[in-house]
């Protein structure tokens, strides 16, 4: 199969709270992620070509900050129904539409992020 992909993918691996165009909110992880797309790991059945608004939290993005969010809004290209991780999570590979970072980050959402990943855990 020839390789699609224009941008470099980097291992990272980070909590995220999801929100799909047809799902209610869910939380799931990243497994590797680049400037054009983004797979991750979640216990939710999504479709091809849905929406997504993801939400992530990285440690120390910004100098100023030792966690800070940031926002990918995503179309779903790809779903791997398998059990990627053993408990029946499925893989989503999404292409990102557009990478945000809030002007200001709240405590509540970013707890929010960390608790929501530590019940996944």
């Amino acid at each position: 199969m020839m390789e699609r992909r224009t941008a470099r993918r980097f291992e990272i691996v980070v909590p995220v709270m999801c929100w799909g165009s047809a799902a209610k909110c869910f939380h799931g992880r990243t497994r590797d992620l680049s400037t054009s797309g983004i797979y991750l790991i979640a216990n939710c059945e999504l479709e091809p070509n849905e929406w997504l608004l993801l939400l992530m939290k990285f440690p120390g993005l910004l100098p100023d900050e030792n966690n800070s969010l940031l926002w990918a809004y995503c179309r779903v290209v790809r779903i791997e129904q398998t059990g990627v991780d053993g408990e029946g999570s499925i893989g989503i590979g999404t292409m990102v539409e557009q990478y945000t970072l809030p002007l200001c980050t709240s405590a509540t959402v970013r707890s929010a992020v960390t608790e929501s990943h530590s019940d996944a855990a």
